[in-house]
Protein backbone atom coordinates (compact mmCIF):
# COMPACT_ATOMS: atom_id res chain seq x y z
CA UNK A 1 0.00 0.00 0.00
CA UNK A 2 1.20 3.25 -0.90
CA UNK A 3 1.24 5.74 2.17
CA UNK A 4 -1.95 7.83 0.65
CA UNK A 5 -3.65 4.53 0.48
CA UNK A 6 -2.70 3.45 4.00
CA UNK A 7 -4.01 7.77 4.95
CA UNK A 8 -6.79 7.01 3.55
CA UNK A 9 -7.68 3.09 4.67
CA UNK A 10 -7.23 4.90 8.41
CA UNK A 11 -9.82 7.65 7.70
CA UNK A 12 -7.20 10.56 7.94
CA UNK A 13 -7.20 12.16 4.15
CA UNK A 14 -8.31 15.60 5.36
CA UNK A 15 -6.05 15.93 8.41
CA UNK A 16 -3.21 18.06 8.23
CA UNK A 17 -0.35 16.69 6.78
CA UNK A 18 1.62 16.77 10.63
CA UNK A 19 -1.82 14.29 11.50
CA UNK A 20 -1.18 12.22 8.91
CA UNK A 21 3.15 11.90 9.26
CA UNK A 22 2.04 11.19 12.62
CA UNK A 23 -0.44 8.68 12.07
CA UNK A 24 1.69 7.06 9.50
CA UNK A 25 4.77 6.52 11.71
CA UNK A 26 2.54 5.05 13.71
CA UNK A 27 1.21 2.59 11.56
CA UNK A 28 4.64 1.54 10.23
CA UNK A 29 5.68 1.55 13.95
CA UNK A 30 3.09 -1.25 14.84
CA UNK A 31 3.23 -3.34 12.00
CA UNK A 32 6.76 -3.57 11.90
CA UNK A 33 7.00 -4.47 15.56
CA UNK A 34 4.07 -7.04 14.84
CA UNK A 35 5.91 -8.06 12.43
CA UNK A 36 8.98 -9.13 13.61
CA UNK A 37 7.08 -10.68 16.52
CA UNK A 38 5.25 -12.89 13.55
CA UNK A 39 8.80 -13.19 12.02
CA UNK A 40 10.47 -14.33 16.00
CA UNK A 41 7.75 -16.85 16.65
CA UNK A 42 8.82 -18.75 13.27
CA UNK A 43 12.80 -18.75 13.72
CA UNK A 44 15.09 -21.00 15.32
CA UNK A 45 18.04 -20.61 17.37
CA UNK A 46 20.24 -20.81 14.46
CA UNK A 47 17.96 -18.87 11.98
CA UNK A 48 17.78 -16.16 14.60
CA UNK A 49 21.78 -15.60 14.70
CA UNK A 50 22.12 -15.50 11.15
CA UNK A 51 19.23 -12.87 10.74
CA UNK A 52 21.65 -10.81 13.86
CA UNK A 53 24.70 -11.45 12.13
CA UNK A 54 23.63 -10.03 8.85
CA UNK A 55 21.91 -6.99 10.52
CA UNK A 56 24.40 -6.01 13.08
CA UNK A 57 26.68 -4.24 10.50
CA UNK A 58 23.50 -2.02 9.47
CA UNK A 59 22.41 -3.88 5.81
CA UNK A 60 19.39 -4.33 6.70
CA UNK A 61 18.11 -5.42 3.40
CA UNK A 62 20.28 -8.57 3.57
CA UNK A 63 18.64 -9.63 7.11
CA UNK A 64 14.97 -8.68 5.31
CA UNK A 65 16.41 -11.25 2.27
CA UNK A 66 17.33 -13.68 4.59
CA UNK A 67 14.21 -13.30 6.21
CA UNK A 68 12.38 -13.81 3.06
CA UNK A 69 14.63 -16.57 1.45
CA UNK A 70 15.01 -18.49 4.48
CA UNK A 71 12.52 -18.17 7.32
CA UNK A 72 9.39 -17.72 5.62
CA UNK A 73 9.95 -18.66 2.24
CA UNK A 74 7.84 -16.12 0.57
CA UNK A 75 8.08 -12.12 0.41
CA UNK A 76 8.89 -10.44 3.52
CA UNK A 77 6.89 -7.53 1.80
CA UNK A 78 3.57 -9.48 1.09
CA UNK A 79 3.94 -10.26 4.92
CA UNK A 80 4.27 -6.99 5.78
CA UNK A 81 1.37 -5.89 3.22
CA UNK A 82 -0.66 -8.42 4.73
CA UNK A 83 0.10 -7.08 8.67
CA UNK A 84 -0.62 -3.59 8.02
CA UNK A 85 -3.90 -4.69 6.28
CA UNK A 86 -4.59 -6.89 9.69
CA UNK A 87 -3.61 -2.97 11.82
CA UNK A 88 -5.99 -0.74 9.30
CA UNK A 89 -8.75 -3.70 9.73
CA UNK A 90 -8.69 -3.63 13.71
CA UNK A 91 -8.16 0.61 13.54
CA UNK A 92 -11.15 1.42 11.50
CA UNK A 93 -13.55 -1.45 13.69
CA UNK A 94 -12.25 0.28 16.50
CA UNK A 95 -13.04 3.68 15.62
CA UNK A 96 -16.93 2.43 14.30
CA UNK A 97 -19.46 4.02 16.46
Amino acid sequence: MTDEQVIDALGFSVASEEIQKRVLDSARETVEMRLMSLVSEMMNNEQASEFHRRTESGDNQSGWDYLSSDVINGSMHELYEATMSDYISEFTISKAP
